[in-house]
């Protein structure tokens, strides 16, 4: 009698049911590969382009999506629609003119430059140290700028050749003084047609090469 009690002291009072332990989501329960993510302060416009090209950088070196995407702290997918975007506001350079191309260059390293000699100038009180670095890269900058002008023609190589530049300029600039004043006599002769053409021809040809040689015909009007 006392074994049939205690049996029926341990079943559950009708009525009642057991309750059931729900089981819990993998983001609730930070199983979820999204949920092991750390999520930072959201990123300014300016810091998420300097990330989504990061990510592109690392992945033209080779890395996995799940390696980028753990470096930039998001999720995969994140990080794939991320270096999408960034992908399609790039410009194609491959269908650029060449001479376009490097005009941008030239600009955005002489922009670089004065960007840095701005933050040299922001930092010099309260963080030298900073100061000085930013100065350092300005004139990386400056020296790249150079490099590129070089590898164009706009500069010689041997810098110290500009000296015979500016010589040879102006003995251009007084060539085409003196040949200004001979086709103003070679006018005023009233020379017959068939002799008057052929050397303002000449001298025109002459006046364009020399020209060339200075730089500019606005040369010779200063």
């Amino acid at each position: 009698m006392a074994g049939r009690r205690a049996s029926r002291s341990s079943a559950p009072p009708k009525g009642r049911k057991r309750a059931r332990k729900k089981k819990q989501s993998p983001e609730a329960n930070g199983t979820s590969p999204v949920s092991k993510v750390p999520r930072g302060p959201r990123l300014t416009a300016a810091r998420q382009a300097l990330r989504d090209t990061l990510m592109l950088t690392r992945k033209a070196q080779g890395w996995t999506n799940g390696a980028i995407a753990a470096e930039a702290g998001i999720s995969v997918t994140a990080a794939k629609d991320a270096m999408r975007n960034r992908r399609e506001t790039l410009p194609d350079l491959l269908d650029q003119d060449p001479m376009e191309i490097i005009q941008n260059l030239l600009e955005q390293i002489s922009a670089s430059a004065g960007d840095l000699e701005l933050m040299a100038v922001a930092y010099s009180e309260a963080h030298p140290s900073a100061a000085v670095g930013a100065k350092k890269a300005a004139h990386e900058a400056r020296r790249d700028l150079a490099s590129l002008l070089q590898a164009t023609g706009k500069l010689p190589k041997e810098l110290g050749t500009l000296r015979h530049l500016v010589d040879v300029r102006a003995v251009a600039v007084q060539i085409i003084t003196g040949l200004d004043e001979f086709l103003e006599a070679v006018r005023a002769a009233k020379l017959p047609p068939a002799k008057r053409k052929p050397i303002l021809e000449a001298a025109d040809r002459l006046e364009r090469t020399l020209e060339t040689m200075t730089g500019s015909a606005e040369t010779r009007k200063g």
